[in-house]
């Protein structure tokens, strides 16, 4: 399916629509895992919004590829895009899809350690999705959030078992499979 988006947006012959489908097909590899998919197309996308001066596109690949920099181990970089984007989209004043970007920045700077920067991060998106409504990231950023209350030094299992049931429901809720087996197995390991 992704070929072929891809194949029908290089036939319009349209940069916009060329680097949304890149954006779009890195977003569904990055949330399937497929970090090598996800690196490609958020790289491709953010070219062509650069080349291009397509602000929001640009904005959204750069959480991608910041994500996708630091899943391959350079998490200075991938902080750097990551921030970036959240800057940019607001910068832009725009919303839209910044759940899932600070939940990508939760996701990295979660790697970079310490948690307060991460913790931050996802509670802000929490935020935002709750005053906005753009709830299709909560269960992920639910699941960090249960990820770094877990982790803390003193270990706020209780805290955090409320953050995994709260992304487990969700994302049952919403159809999410991939989502809430990702919640599960947080909860699993963590609170087990």
């Amino acid at each position: 399916m992704i070929d072929q988006a891809l194949g029908a947006a290089r036939s319009l012959n349209d940069p916009f629509s060329l680097a949304l489908t890149l954006y779009f097909t890195a977003v569904a590899a990055q949330m399937l895992g497929d970090v090598e998919l996800a690196t490609t197309n958020s790289r491709a996308s953010l070219e062509i919004a650069r080349e291009h001066d397509l602000a929001q596109p640009m904005a959204w690949s750069m959480g991608v590829a910041g994500w996708c920099s630091a899943a391959n181990g350079d998490l200075e970089r991938g902080i750097a895009l990551t921030v970036g984007s959240v800057a940019k989209m607001q910068a832009i004043q725009s919303r839209h899809f910044l759940c899932y970007l600070l939940g990508l920045l939760a996701d990295v700077q979660q790697r970079a350690g310490p948690a307060a920067p991460a913790l931050k991060a996802a509670d802000e998106g929490l935020a935002l999705a709750e005053a906005t409504g753009e709830r299709f990231w909560s269960a992920e950023l639910n699941r960090l959030r249960g990820e770094l209350l877990a982790g803390a030094p003193h270990g706020l299992q209780l805290e955090a078992h409320t953050s995994f049931s709260a992304a487990i429901a969700l994302a049952k809720e919403q159809g999410a499979s991939i989502l809430e087996d990702k919640a599960k197995a947080s909860l699993q390991r963590w609170c087990a």
